[in-house]
């Protein structure tokens, strides 16, 4: 069980950036990223960002909605970032990452919340 877990994170963690990187990528100073991540606006495993979840479309360098996604998922940051790439039979099948990119954010929102619901 100990290695699924680390090959899934591996796996989620593929061409992560440092939060260095992230600085750099969004022209921000640490304090600011430390509190996009206390507001749930930027995913960090340990401390890797997944690349996918920034957009340079999108509104402040990430894919738009996902702040409001991370804010609805009550799960680890682990957790998080395998729900957001996986595909979702909720979703038509698609990921919840690429249906937000599809615009279809109060949809994914939706399924967040129910992540974890008793």
């Amino acid at each position: 069980m100990l290695v699924r877990y680390f090959d899934a994170k591996q796996k989620i963690l593929v061409g992560a950036l440092s939060r260095q990187e992230v600085e750099h990528r969004l022209s921000l100073p640490r304090e600011d990223i430390t509190q996009y991540l206390e507001r749930e606006e930027l995913l960090a495993v340990d401390t890797k960002f997944p690349a996918w979840q920034f957009d340079q479309e999108g509104p402040n360098g990430v894919v738009a909605g996902l702040a409001e996604v991370l804010q609805a998922l009550e799960v680890p940051p682990l957790s998080q970032a395998q729900w957001l790439v996986r595909a979702n039979p909720y979703l038509d099948g698609i990921s919840p990452l690429d249906a937000l990119k599809q615009g279809q954010k109060e949809r994914v929102v939706s399924e967040a919340r129910a992540v974890g619901a008793k």
